[in-house]
């Protein structure tokens, strides 16, 4: 079970605690069908709702964005010419370094996290608004060595999809699996002997590939959001494997 854990979580092991969102889900998928578009925003939503969060409040600001196109590379560069603003306050070189490396082998997925710092009590805190992978800020006074100060909250995500790598897909199966990559700093790709969804554009003679989210997934997303938030990211992982592998139960 940690095994699992520790492939789906394998990028989370960089940072110095697991982030997730503290806030409902506002997905703005583009480059869709409306009718295409409206259904991956509704299994998105409904993978949030299983992580215990909250319904979007009608005409919400996106903190989701998922993006069609045919040229990832072009699409990224002129995001960040033209809208440099939605990534501040991170550098454009260390944007493209993380939209640069597909999540998958396929090179189907690329995903940019912004990660924010609060309390442990989600009061917002000044100068902490960080990219992904880059939280340097050290421990506060006052925190244990069980427990932090402060804890890491997703404040955007974007996807950069590339519709090439698409065929043969279901869109079910595709908002899954952007589902997942939405709600937590998850790996694609995951070597693990248990199916997930994760690993939804692994070749599709591979057993492991499924085509929806599976029991696995639901119970990594409920535990990834029932894991301690103000604790070090080792302590969260064994803390999700530990509840996997025994139903839930502590």
């Amino acid at each position: 079970m940690k095994g699992f854990v520790d492939g789906a979580l394998a990028d989370a092991g960089r940072m110095e605690q697991i982030p997730r969102w503290h806030r409902p889900l506002c997905v703005s998928p583009r480059g869709f069908f409306p009718d295409q578009a409206e259904k991956l925003g509704a299994r998105i939503q409904a993978a949030a709702q299983l992580a215990g969060l909250g319904e979007p409040k009608p005409g919400c600001k996106p903190n989701v964005a998922i993006l069609l196109t045919d040229d990832p590379d072009a699409l990224i560069t002129r995001m960040l010419k033209d809208y440099p603003a939605i990534f501040a306050p991170e550098r454009p070189s260390a944007v493209r370094k993380a939209l640069s490396r597909p999540r998958d082998a396929s090179g189907a997925v690329r995903v940019w996290y912004r990660i924010t710092r609060a309390s442990a009590d989600g009061a917002a805190l000044d100068a902490t608004r960080v990219g992904a992978y880059s939280v340097t800020e050290s421990q506060r006074p006052g925190a244990s060595r069980l427990s932090r100060m402060t804890r890491l909250e997703l404040g955007r995500v974007i996807i950069v999809m590339d519709h090439r790598k698409l065929p043969g897909h279901g869109l079910d199966a595709v908002g899954d699996h952007l589902a997942m990559l939405s709600l937590g700093p998850f790996d694609s790709d995951v070597a693990t002997s248990l199916p997930t969804i994760l690993n939804l554009f692994l070749p599709a003679a591979d057993a492991n590939r499924p085509d929806a989210l599976t029991d696995w997934d639901r119970s990594l997303l409920q535990e990834l959001y029932l894991a301690p938030a103000d604790v070090a990211a080792g302590r969260q992982r064994r803390a999700i494997a530990r509840r996997l592998a025994t139903g839930g139960e502590e």
